[in-house]
């Protein structure tokens, strides 16, 4: 029987080669200078948005990220330049974690990069539509794929980039490692 896997859910990963030790210095100075803000953390810093990151620890992921967001746009067949709109850094001890949310004010694609992902830091989650949810919540399948899953995983691991599509709800789990979990958190439009 033929299997079309409709309305299927891109997410992108890849392994960085960037300095993190630079970019850790450069979110905890950040965080003195910056109150931070409360959106989607319990217990954690996120920083105020930042834009031009020219001549900053973080210009590398920027660039890095623009590359990769070019092969997304060409699987999603568009055509337009990636614009990554805004930044910030989240800086989670022992006992925070992220809400679940998704990203808007006109983001098409969202990321997530580990700058500092200890053992057990907090995994980042992602969840199905609240429909399919209730319908899938209501049977108990033999193994979990991700035709039945309600909800997927991808392991917190440092110097790695996640792309995903900004409508897709996520959450990220409890840290409870020793040490802060560090991610920068980035929104693409068109």
């Amino acid at each position: 029987m033929y299997l079309e896997p409709i309305f299927s859910t891109p997410i992108w990963s890849e392994k960085l080669n960037l300095n993190t030790s630079s970019i850790e210095s450069y979110s905890y100075d950040l965080r003195k200078k910056d109150s931070g803000r409360i959106i989607s953390n319990h217990g954690g810093w996120q920083s105020s948005d930042l834009y031009n990151l020219d001549n900053t620890p973080l210009q590398n992921l920027i660039n890095d990220t623009k590359k990769l967001l070019k092969i997304c746009f060409e699987t999603l067949q568009v055509s337009k330049e990636p614009i990554i709109d805004n930044t910030w850094i989240n800086i989670n001890p022992p006992g925070s974690f992220n809400k679940s949310h998704i990203h808007g004010n006109n983001s098409f694609l969202s990321a997530v990069y580990y700058v500092k992902a200890e053992k057990n830091c907090g995994n980042i989650y992602f969840d199905r539509g609240s429909k399919e949810e209730y319908i899938l919540s209501n049977f108990i399948p033999e193994g979990m794929n991700v035709f039945n899953s309600s909800r997927w995983q991808y392991k917190a691991e440092e110097n790695k980039l996640i792309i995903f599509p900004s409508w897709l709800s996520h959450s990220v789990g409890i840290n409870n490692s020793n040490s802060d979990r560090i991610s920068i958190a980035l929104n693409i439009r068109l």
